[in-house]
C-alpha cells in the first residue's frame, strides 16, 4: 500500500560502467507481484521526466524480482553483514545489485576483510615505532601513553572514513584501504628514520 516505483535507464558512461538515469516515478495505492515477475499497480500517478503527470487505474511493470527474491532480501535485510562468510559476500553483493538494491555496506565489509592483513601489519609497524625508541631510552609510561594515543587516533580515523564509505561519500575500496595504507607508510618512515638516522 502507498508504494513508489522508480524507473531508471542505464546510460553507458564509459566502456565498462553504466550510470542510471531517472526516467519516471510511479506512485500507486496498491502494488501486487504477479507470478510472471510483473508488478500490477492500482490507482497509479506517473511522473515522467519532461512530461505532465498521468493518472491510470492499472499499470503493469516488468521486474527481475520474484517472490523468492523478495523473501530472501527481506530475510537478509535483518541479518548483519558480519553474519555472511567472506566467501559468500561477492555473490550476495552481486545478487543485491542485480536486483537494484544498494550493497554499499556489504561491499565495505568485504573490502575491510580484504585489507585486514594490511591493517594488522600497519598496527605492528606503528607499535614498533612507538616502543623501540623508548625501550632503548628507558621508561614504560611514555610507551603506554604513546601506544594508547596512536591506537585511539587510528581507530577514530578509520571509523570516520568507514562512515563516509557507508554513506557512499567515498568508494568502498578507498574507505577500507586508505587508513591502513597511510599508517603503514607512516610506520615505515618513522621506523626507518629511527633505525637508519
Amino acid at each position: 500500500y502507498d508504494v513508489q516505483f522508480y524507473d531508471f535507464k542505464q546510460i553507458n558512461k564509459r566502456k565498462n560502467t553504466t550510470k542510471p538515469i531517472l526516467q519516471a516515478r510511479h506512485d500507486a495505492k496498491i502494488a501486487r507481484l504477479l507470478p510472471n515477475n510483473k508488478w500490477l499497480l492500482s490507482d497509479v500517478t506517473s511522473y515522467v521526466i519532461a512530461q505532465k503527470s498521468q493518472t491510470q487505474h492499472h499499470l503493469i511493470l516488468p521486474t527481475k524480482l520474484g517472490l523468492e527474491d523478495l523473501q530472501n532480501l527481506a530475510k537478509q535485510a535483518g541479518i548483519p553483514s558480519k553474519q555472511f562468510s567472506f566467501w559468500q559476500l561477492p555473490a550476495v553483493i552481486s545478487e543485491r545489485e542485480s536486483l537494484g538494491f544498494s550493497a554499499h555496506t556489504l561491499r565495505l565489509t568485504f573490502y575491510n576483510l580484504l585489507v585486514l592483513p594490511l591493517s594488522l601489519i600497519s598496527m605492528c609497524m606503528i607499535a614498533s615505532t612507538c616502543s623501540l625508541g623508548f625501550i632503548r631510552q628507558g621508561g614504560y609510561v611514555p610507551i603506554m601513553l604513546m601506544g594508547g594515543s596512536v591506537g585511539f587516533c587510528l581507530y577514530f580515523t578509520r571509523e570516520m572514513v568507514n562512515a563516509l564509505g557507508r554513506n557512499a561519500s567515498l568508494p568502498a575500496w578507498l574507505a577500507a584501504s586508505s587508513i591502513p595504507t597511510i599508517m603503514l607508510c607512516i610506520g615505515l618512515y618513522i621506523l626507518s628514520h629511527q633505525e637508519d638516522g
